[in-house]
């Protein structure tokens, strides 16, 4: 079953330590459901080029510093760094999306479908997960593919689904290991989620 916008709200939950935005369910949502809506595939992308000037002027340049901060906080705070170009790039979702939070302690209710169960309590730090990954060399995959290219949008999202039954009122959250990009990452942030 499929779920459009109107069947979600974002707004700040208070229950949290620090009040933060989040993503909410209005109606009932069983597993297995998908969210769908033109607006879920528009993404900002920050290319690999994009992403190594803002980080170079940013680290290295304190003039600029100042400047590109609003800019680098927009891409690494809302944004989800990746290297499914071959090298470090970012993407923010542009739909409500990008408010969800991550499911701490294994509690996530949405993700990939591959997943499955494993969440940052289950994943061995020392085992890296490539079907997770979106970078397309830890997969196994040509980073030189125009079909992949002309629907990357549509990759990002494709998959993603309510693990688990949602009840009205619910937060959505994401499972964040999908999110790790590469090898070198791995143990790193499997530990710090």
């Amino acid at each position: 079953k499929s779920f459009d916008l109107e069947s979600f709200e974002v707004r700040m939950d208070e229950s949290k330590s620090s009040a933060s935005r989040g993503v909410f369910a209005l109606v009932d949502i069983p597993a297995h459901s998908t969210v769908r809506s033109k607006e879920v595939i528009e993404l900002v992308q920050f290319s690999p080029a994009a992403v190594n000037v803002i980080g170079k002027m940013y680290d290295d340049y304190y003039e600029v510093a100042e400047d590109l901060a609003p800019v680098y906080a927009y891409m690494f705070g809302y944004g989800y760094s990746n290297n499914f170009f071959g090298e470090a790039s970012a993407f923010v979702d542009s739909s409500f999306l990008t408010f969800m939070n991550h499911g701490c302690n294994g509690t996530s209710n949405y993700g990939k479908e591959e997943q499955g169960d494993i969440t940052e309590w289950s994943a061995d730090p020392d085992k890296f997960l490539p079907h997770l990954s979106f970078n397309r060399r830890q997969r196994g995959d040509s980073i030189f593919d125009p079909v992949l290219d002309r629907n990357f949008y549509e990759l990002v999202i494709d998959g993603d689904i309510t693990t688990k039954d949602i009840k009205a009122g619910d937060e959505i959250l994401d499972n964040y290991l999908r999110m790790i990009g590469t090898e070198a990452d791995w143990n790193h942030d499997v530990v710090m989620l």
